[in-house]
């Protein structure tokens, strides 16, 4: 797969399964990418453009997963997580439902639309809801694995994407079951790092070897939530 939009890397992925499975559905909240486009016009029974209105967008995936639907909801990361955070925390993540939250811009990737579009806070008020795990994505191939790896989890999810070309870290295909992996070896400091900031540590580890000699490992730690147990003895 040449190098292609984390985005449409997601919905390439969702589209493969929907085009299997006609259980699942995904919701917009009038927010699009050119993957997305393509299950628009293709799959028109599974998608459903609900408007600027997260909040019953949520309470409609609820009602859908309730139904039997395996859901995605899709829109900017701060929206998609702040302003339906109630209809999140009480007809989804306590409901143990089976629905996908998928928010696009993490960090400061719509800094140009002032503070509302900041997703800077969403990892941390998503990390308080129950039975809920987050995948951070890396590059295309994590976030086409990761659409996959939803699909297969019954409780809620959500999925953290950037928009934009970045290098590929992972290759097509490759195991992230375990949520996290070592990206470098080293023996005299120890990087934890997650998601778009993953690319800036391992040019900077490269800078410290340079004027420092210091050797850096580096973890990178996809699947926020739950964290595996057997990190902690990678920091050894």
């Amino acid at each position: 797969m040449d190098s292609i939009d984390l985005r449409d890397a997601f919905f390439d992925g969702l589209y493969d399964l929907m085009v299997e499975n006609e259980n699942i559905i995904i919701l917009t909240a009038d927010h699009g990418a050119f993957g997305l486009k393509k299950i628009e016009r293709q799959l028109p029974n599974q998608y459903f453009n609900m408007g600027i209105a997260e909040q019953n967008m949520a309470s409609v995936a609820s009602g859908l997963a309730q139904c039997g639907k395996i859901v995605y909801i899709y829109s900017i990361n701060s929206f998609v997580t702040q302003r339906c955070f109630e209809q999140l925390n009480i007809d989804v993540a306590s409901m143990e439902l089976n629905i996908n939250i998928v928010g696009v811009g993490a960090g400061l990737t719509y800094s140009i639309d002032g503070l509302t579009h900041h997703g800077t806070q969403d990892i941390a008020i998503m990390n308080t809801l129950p039975q809920l795990t987050i995948f951070n994505c890396v590059d295309e191939f994590s976030t086409k694995y990761f659409c996959e790896s939803s699909y297969n989890i019954t409780t809620p999810v959500y999925i953290r994407i950037e928009k934009g070309i970045v290098p590929s870290i992972y290759k097509k295909n490759e195991e992230l079951e375990c949520g996290y992996s070592i990206l470098k070896d080293g023996e005299d400091i120890c990087v934890i790092t997650s998601g778009l900031m993953t690319h800036k540590v391992l040019h900077a580890v490269n800078l410290v070897f340079e004027r420092t000699g210091k050797k850096v490992k580096i973890i990178d730690l996809f699947r926020v939530k739950p964290i595996e147990n057997k990190i902690i003895e990678e920091l050894k």
